[in-house]
């Protein structure tokens, strides 16, 4: 819209008739052209940024990942032990 007013030399009340716009719209998309370049006439996006990621989603190292499945094995275990002896509590 912006092009066709600047080649054809035209009025802006007759380029707001050829694309069927309101002639203050047409006014306002030519005075952004002219001072701020042709980014300002691009779509921005509206509401709130998305959220960053706290945690990077990468796999973990063979170290750490060896370490974590012993502490798992040892914690299963010790939940064994504890249920165990309630099991014998109970009995008690």
């Amino acid at each position: 819209m912006v092009n066709y007013y600047k080649t054809h030399e035209t009025s802006i009340r007759l380029t707001a008739l050829e694309f069927k716009l309101n002639p203050s719209q047409v006014q306002n998309w030519i005075y952004q052209f002219n001072h701020f370049g042709a980014e300002a006439l691009l779509p921005k996006r509206h509401g709130r940024p998305p959220m960053k990621k706290k945690y990077k989603d990468s796999p973990l190292s063979q170290d750490k990942e060896s370490a974590y499945l012993d502490e798992i094995s040892k914690l299963k275990a010790q939940i064994n032990e504890n249920q165990m002896e309630i099991d014998i509590l109970k009995n008690i």
